[in-house]
């Protein structure tokens, strides 16, 4: 047996104070008339049939009535009836006090054994209108059967299918029926008022192309329709509950249902969506709230805020200030997601939103943000770094030196290498390792102060570390490649001196050597040429004279030699 009441009943305090409480048959047509919609209109036998003073008697007379609706929400009604005493008396055919005549006026009959008890005529209605009624009434009556719980001795006697064969039979045909391109009114009819499982079975099967259908039958259960789909929806398919809360926002603007009760229970439907996993179902549901929320007093800032949030209304988020705060987290950490691919923009947007509404505090500011440093997108992290820059004096320790960490900027300076001298190589490499050494405790400072889950922060951390110390190497390498080649380049150019001095005194030693060769030979000749002239004077005494002429003349060519042989040893 069904359990229907979450499936049957409408929302929070759903037309239970609408309808005057039913005691004669009459009294369901006096609050039809008041009814807005057919989910009004099925309400109204729902709770009449749910109370635990149920009017038995007024809902039998239903079942004397030929109009279709009038008929099977008076079989339906038997099915509705949730008091366990009653249940148990219609289902065993048992005696009824209030349905059936009082016992002392059954006692005073001429046979009293042959009174039919109102029950069995209950069943008997039941039972006719299962076999030869059109489709709505044999469901209507086969489903009452069925929830009542009569045994199948009971019903055997009165009818050859069960109830759940009929009803199979029944919405099988009618499944069948969409096949047709034109859907009747009647077709429409049939599912409206049929009983909410069958409906519900529908809904969750119905193809697509068929959405004109489900906006029919929805269109005519009203406020009914919606609160139903709004509870099914996890179970339904989004295109039906689409249609739903696209119902919800038109019920909204019209004038039968502007009542403050019914403009509540239209929100109650809508504020659970703005919490769906379905994102275009929560937006729709945020579109229609932000519609309307002005004339919605009863919604806090926070549902406000939250509806804002999901529509990208950064406006109105700032407008409620503080209230929007906790969405604006959830938004740049993650855990709401705004569309199914890329929400970094949306993300990036929020850091701004909050530091707007934080302009005005500081501390606030800096508290919330301190967290968004160590966010896994480097977009977020350098948003949040230059709004938390002008106060970084009011960070705490760990947090100033991720910051700092995430703040640096690498700077190395052109110079052209080839002009600077061996001093200023060593002076520039040393430069060169004190950065280094400067943003290397920087990076180790702000690695070592994030979580320990804040794996994205530290990797970009550790891979700008690895990236700087790389380009500080390579430079120190270029600077040690010039300083080596000038050293080599001085060495060759000392080894090609040394060898030119070399060369050149040995050349000049040859050269001495030469002309003191030379000297020796002209010596010789000369004193050749003494001796031999002395000895000529000495055999030719006459000639004596010419002899010491040319001693004179040997004599003066041998001084000027040797003072040439001199001035080219002093050059």
């Amino acid at each position: 047996m069904d359990n229907l009441s979450e499936i049957q009943l409408g929302g929070q305090g759903a037309s239970v104070s609408k309808f005057t409480p039913v005691e004669f048959g009459k009294d369901f047509f006096d609050n039809l008339a008041q009814c807005r919609d057919d989910g009004e209109k099925i309400q109204l036998f729902l709770e009449t049939a749910q109370r635990q003073d149920v009017p038995l008697r007024a809902i039998e007379e239903l079942l004397n009535y030929q109009d279709e609706f009038i008929l099977a929400m008076g079989l339906q009604s038997f099915g509705y009836i949730t008091n366990p005493q009653i249940k148990a008396q219609l289902a065993t055919l048992n005696y009824i006090e209030g349905l059936d005549e009082p016992l002392e006026e059954i006692s005073l009959l001429p046979d009293p054994e042959e009174y039919k008890r109102h029950n069995v005529r209950i069943l008997e209605k039941l039972c006719q209108e299962a076999k030869s009624g059109s489709d709505l009434i044999r469901l209507s009556a086969a489903w009452a059967i069925q929830q009542i719980g009569y045994s199948a001795m009971i019903t055997g006697r009165f009818l050859p299918k069960s109830a759940e064969d009929i009803q199979s039979q029944v919405i099988s045909e009618s499944l069948n029926h969409l096949n047709n391109r034109s859907i009747s009114k009647e077709y429409i009819d049939f599912w409206v008022y049929a009983p909410k499982r069958h409906l519900l079975r529908l809904l969750q099967t119905i193809p697509s192309s068929y959405l004109d259908v489900v906006e029919r039958i929805i269109a005519r259960l009203g406020v009914v329709g919606v609160e139903f789909i709004a509870r099914s929806a996890s179970t339904l398919q989004n295109f039906v509950v689409e249609a739903a809360l696209h119902l919800a926002g038109l019920l909204i603007k019209y004038r039968q249902y502007q009542d403050a009760g019914t403009q509540r229970r239209l929100s109650d439907v809508l504020i659970p969506f703005l919490d769906n996993s379905d994102i275009d179902l929560r937006r729709l549901a945020a579109e229609l709230i932000n519609e309307v929320e002005p004339s919605w007093s009863w919604l806090n800032d926070t549902i406000r805020a939250k509806a804002a949030i999901i529509l990208r209304d950064w406006k109105k988020l700032e407008e409620l200030g503080e209230a929007s705060v906790p969405f604006l987290i959830e938004a740049v950490r993650g855990s709401l997601q705004f569309d199914t691919q890329d929400n970094l923009r949306e993300q990036v947007e929020a850091v701004r939103c909050i530091s707007r509404i934080y302009f005005y505090n500081v501390e606030q500011q800096v508290t919330t943000f301190s967290e968004f440093l160590q966010h896994p997108e480097e977009k977020i992290r350098d948003t949040t770094v230059s709004l938390l820059k002008p106060h970084q004096d009011l960070l705490d320790m760990k947090s100033n030196y991720i910051l700092t960490g995430l703040d640096f900027k690498f700077q190395l300076e052109d110079f052209d290498v080839k002009t600077m001298t061996i001093r200023e190589i060593d002076r520039k490499i040393g430069d060169k390792r004190l950065y280094q050494k400067d943003f290397d405790k920087r990076f180790q400072n702000a690695i070592s102060s994030c979580k320990a889950d804040a794996t994205e922060v530290k990797r970009f951390l550790s891979t700008k570390l690895k990236e700087y110390n790389g380009y500080i190497e390579s430079c120190i390498n270029k600077l040690d490649a010039q300083k080596q080649d000038i050293q080599r380049k001085e060495a060759e150019e000392q080894r090609r001196r040394a060898e030119e001095r070399r060369r050149q005194i040995e050349e000049e030693a040859e050269k001495r050597r030469r002309r003191a060769e030379e000297q020796r030979k002209n010596v010789l000749i000369t004193a050749f040429a003494v001796f031999g002239l002395l000895f000529l004077s000495i055999i030719y005494p006459p000639a004596l004279f010419i002899v010491f002429l040319l001693l004179i003349v040997l004599l003066m060519y041998f001084v000027m030699l040797w003072l040439i042989s001199l001035q080219y040893i002093n050059r």
